[in-house]
Parts: C-alpha cells; structure tokens; sequence
C-alpha cells in the first residue's frame, strides 16, 4: 500500500479538482462520452444551443487539426447528417454491397458505421480493420480491441476525416479552380455518393441534395454559434 501524508493527500485532493474545473463547457471529460486526449478546449466557434449536439466538440476540434481538415464546424454538421451524434449507429443500407467483401463478412458488416458513417466494405477506414480483414465493431470499452473499433469516436472520426481529405485532394486534382469552401461541399458529396461531382460545386442530383442538406444544417449551426457561414445560402 503506498502511504500518503495528510499534507500531500489534501494537495492532491486540490489538484485533481483544479483540473476537473478546467475543463470548459460543452468538453465532457469522461471517456465514455468522449474518446480523445484533449485535456481542455475552447469549443466556442462549433458549440450550439442543443448541447448533446457539442458532446464531441472537442474531438472535432482535435481530429480536424490533426488532418488538416479546413472547417472544424463542417465537419461537426458532417456527424450530424450522419449519425446525429451516435456513436454506435449502422446504416440500413449496404452502399457498396458485397462488391470489395469476401463471402464471410456478415451483412452488418456490409453497412455504414459510427459517427461519420464509415463504410468498411467501400474500403473505407483501413484503421478499423481486423487482422481477418473484416472490421472491427467492438462495443466494450474495456476490451483491447476497443482502441481500434468503429464505434470509437475517435476512431471513427479520425479515419472518416482521412478519407474525406482524400476525396478532398482527388477534388482538387480534378478540379484546380475552385475555393476552398467549394472543395470541402465537393468532398461532403464524394463521402455520401462516391461520384456525380460535375464541376467547382455542381453535382448530380444525389450528391446535389446531400450537400443542400448540409448546407442547411451549416446554416442553422452558424446562426446559433454566431459565426460567418462562408457557404452557399440554400433558396
């Protein structure tokens, strides 16, 4: 048993809830509702009104320094179209179906997954793979294969935000004339529909609609975050 003088205990004591009260609103500090290493964020620039909506505000904010990616707050409006914040959701649909799969993955398996909707069997998120190449969908946090599952927000969040910058620089290659905002909707439009971008901001039809509703959704959020909403207005 490893002893501790009153003196040093009650430091301690005061340490531990100096930390805990560092940690602002809208940053939960528990692991359980939010898979990061960030200690402390100022979630100002993303957070809205509804505040199960700014539950991972601080892992947006890490991840999308972390990848580069341009826009913290589109990237939370991503996970709303998504999942609206839930973690552990599947699709109902196979978007690929069992076209890149081998005959042993489940159908669950086949379907979108987590916060971001990753979609393994699109040979989407490599880091969430299994050694037996099928993914891995583990819901115990206390199992070792938790680090690695795609129902842990960072996980997912970090791999999806991956893939998406890959989008991103096919769009560019493809593309080189357009703003940045208009490579950040194109991507939006690749992770939902893989193809049908015709142009700097011009889609197909199904594409088109995904990024309206994004664009919505963005709308809504800066309004309530009290931030410029550099986007397109939807009519």
């Amino acid at each position: 048993m490893i002893k501790i003088s009153g003196l040093k205990l009650n430091h301690l004591i005061l340490t531990i809830l100096l930390a805990l009260s560092l940690v602002p609103a809208g940053c939960k500090s528990d692991g359980d509702s939010l898979e990061t290493d960030t200690d402390n964020c100022d979630n100002s620039s993303i957070a809205v009104d509804n505040e199960d909506y700014n539950i991972y505000d601080c892992l947006i904010l890490d991840v999308a320094k972390k990848v580069n990616y341009p826009d913290p707050m589109f990237l939370k409006v991503h996970i709303y179209t998504e999942s609206t914040f839930r973690n552990t959701l599947i699709s109902d649909d196979s978007p690929c179906g069992r076209d890149f799969v081998t005959d042993d993955w489940t159908d669950e398996e086949t379907k979108s997954l987590g916060l971001i909707q990753i979609t393994p069997a699109c040979e989407e998120g490599k880091g969430g793979m299994l050694k037996n190449v099928r993914p891995n969908m583990t819901l115990d946090k206390n199992s070792v294969l938790w680090k690695t599952s795609f129902f842990n927000p960072r996980l997912n969040l970090e791999e999806g935000t991956k893939d998406i910058m890959g989008y991103m620089s096919t769009m560019k290659n493809k593309f080189p004339d357009c703003t940045q905002e208009q490579y950040t909707m194109m991507a939006a439009a690749m992770w939902y529909w893989g193809e049908g971008i015709t142009g700097c901001g011009t889609y197909d039809k199904e594409p088109a609609d995904y990024v309206e509703s994004c664009l919505e959704t963005y709308a809504w959020f800066a309004r309530e975050a009290s931030i410029k909403n550099p986007y397109p207005t939807v009519p």
